[in-house]
């Protein structure tokens, strides 16, 4: 008597209830879980790269080994720049300029020594 009160649709969903659940379960899942899994593979492609793929027009990102071998070709010029070597070098060409600064000065006479009274007597 119960059975003839459920509606006959009713009826048809409880076997594939079981399946209907897990669905929602997975759907549920990767609703939550999807904002990490996009962040942990933007992570990943950051520290391996990604190729140039001229399909979709993404350009190529380099890996974080090749951007740090990149930084230490930089660097190096920089080191190459800021110590005296060869003549090659900024540091150099200011040694130079300073050089003949000091060089320019001392050929000329000594400056006259000027005083400044801002209260003078009597006044």
């Amino acid at each position: 008597m119960a059975h003839d009160m459920i509606p006959q649709w009713i009826t048809d969903l409880i076997p594939v209830a079981p399946w209907l659940v897990a669905i929602l379960l997975v759907g549920l899942f990767l609703w939550k879980v999807g904002p990490f899994l996009r962040k942990w593979g933007r992570f990943i492609d950051r520290i391996i790269g990604v190729p140039e793929d001229k399909k979709s027009g993404q350009k190529e990102i380099p890996g974080l080994f090749e951007r740090m071998d990149r930084q230490d070709e930089l660097l190096e010029t920089i080191r190459h720049e800021l110590f005296p070597n060869s003549g090659k070098s900024l540091r150099d060409a200011v040694d130079k300029q300073h050089k003949q600064l000091e060089d320019h000065l001392a050929q000329c006479p000594p400056q006259p020594t000027t005083t400044i009274n801002v209260n003078p007597p009597g006044a």
